[in-house]
């Protein structure tokens, strides 16, 4: 999942006490990412990474973009 390699590279740059803003104009991803009850629950340890970084590197937003 790309949203996942891309907080990966953030948190560990030396930029990651910056704001990160993640654009995806996937929908279903982001809606993954805003809401745990929409998960599919075997891509349950994916999240659990995400959710992670998102604690560790703190500022981050998502948005929608169309293609």
């Amino acid at each position: 999942m790309a949203i996942l390699h891309a907080l990966r590279l953030f948190s560990v740059s030396t930029y990651s006490s910056s704001h990160l803003i993640v654009e995806s104009n996937s929908r279903v991803a982001l809606s993954w990412i805003n809401c745990v009850k929409r998960r599919p629950w075997d891509k349950w340890h994916i999240f659990n990474e995400i959710d992670s970084l998102l604690l560790s590197v703190g500022d981050v937003s998502f948005t929608h973009v169309f293609r």
